[in-house]
């Protein structure tokens, strides 16, 4: 991204001030107090960053312009003093192209071209001529959606906040700007592709997954421990010993039931005295059954006598 500052237009509820840019380096100088830090902050501003509220810029700031070229077009970028949600760009590109839009820091649902533009950061990488890379939205997260790195992911390394001047250029102390700033440089040394993203997240997640594998790990440890199961050798030890025995009683089972096949059970002599004994019985039962009947006739036909005898002696005595 090739970015050159021209000029900045300060105005005052008093005075318009104007600072012109080298081309190549611009040196501020000057006693404190004077502003010099006031004027990166307002370049820092105008690309979409926060304003420190002093008291004299509450007091006397109403608004700042920035010129610059960026890429090819020369902008301009416009911001006032409540602009909270936005700043006014405007660029050219010879007499054939013109444009200007309001565009705000967060994106919203309307794209500001027909390309898919919807914030300032995709704004001023379609003045660059740069497509920005995708990275995830939450770097240690491999769920996380892909999102386009925001161009203040970028500035962030081009303008260093005057209390971090001594600190680490990479704010490798913040975890959270440490793996922005990874994404920032693959973006300027061009080793970034969503497919690496993509590959990252899998890292991540087996890293994740490792973590969850040693922690159960630990806890079973513990349990084993508490109850005096032993360690894993051990465990598997006592396995192999007892699949070792259960085998080996295979074995004894099915040569037993190999001998039952083959040789007389003890109890077949039993059996055949018990069969004979169980015909005999049976024929009793019929015998016994037989006799009761005779013996039913055999009443039967004592009674019809008496009752012949009866009836005999009445039929004497009425003769008589």
């Amino acid at each position: 991204m090739n970015i050159q500052l021209t000029h900045l237009v300060v105005r005052t509820r008093r005075t318009t001030e104007q600072i012109n840019f080298s081309e190549t380096v611009t040196f501020l100088y000057g006693p404190v107090g004077t502003g010099k830090s006031t004027v990166a902050r307002l370049v820092d501003y105008c690309f979409g960053g926060d304003l420190e509220r002093t008291p004299a810029i509450q007091q006397e700031f109403v608004s700042v312009v920035l010129g610059a070229k960026l890429g090819l077009y020369d902008c301009i970028l416009e911001r006032g003093a409540e602009d909270t949600q936005s700043v006014r760009v405007t660029w050219s590109r010879g007499e054939e192209e013109f444009g200007s839009v309001n565009a705000p820091l967060s994106a919203g649902e309307a794209t500001l071209l027909d390309a898919e533009i919807y914030n300032l950061s995709d704004l001023l990488f379609h003045l660059f001529g740069v497509e920005p890379i995708k990275v995830l939205k939450r770097s240690r997260d491999p769920d996380s959606p892909m999102i386009r790195l925001s161009f203040r992911d970028i500035w962030r390394y081009c303008y260093l906040d005057q209390t971090h001047l001594d600190s680490s250029f990479f704010r490798l102390e913040d975890p959270f700007r440490a793996r922005k700033s990874q994404d920032a440089m693959r973006f300027f040394t061009g080793l970034h592709s969503e497919r690496f993203s993509l590959l990252q997240a899998d890292l991540y997640r087996t890293i994740t997954e490792q973590q969850g594998a040693r922690k159960a790990v630990i806890q079973i440890r513990r349990f084993m421990d508490r109850f005096n199961i032993g360690s894993e050798l051990q465990l598997t030890a006592q396995i192999e010993a007892t699949e070792h025995e259960l085998r080996a009683d295979k074995e004894r089972k099915q040569a037993l039931e190999t001998d039952r096949e083959t040789d007389i059970h003890p109890t077949d002599e039993l059996r055949s005295k018990l069969r004979i004994l169980s015909q005999n019985v049976s024929d009793l039962q019929d015998a016994i059954s037989v006799s009761q009947s005779l013996l039913a006739e055999q009443e039967a036909l004592r009674a019809e006598l008496i009752t012949a005898k009866v009836k005999a002696g009445r039929i004497e005595q009425a003769a008589g």
